[in-house]
């Protein structure tokens, strides 16, 4: 079993995040909240396993 790490979003995840995109969303009934525009990225999490983003989720107060 692979270890898991959690981390702030980067312009190098895109390809990752999209292949959790698909996967996903290929199952027709779901929701995926993409990252949005680069001021969103701070607050924008991903969980990686091994190679792959496992989880992405966002997070921001007021």
């Amino acid at each position: 079993m692979s270890e898991t790490a959690v981390r702030n979003f980067t312009q190098d995840d895109f390809q990752q995040l999209g292949d959790l995109y698909h996967a996903v969303t290929s199952s027709g009934n779901a929701v995926f909240w993409w990252v949005g525009e680069e001021e969103n990225w701070p607050n924008g999490f991903v969980a990686i396993e091994g190679a792959h983003i496992v989880a992405k989720g966002q997070v921001s107060y007021y």
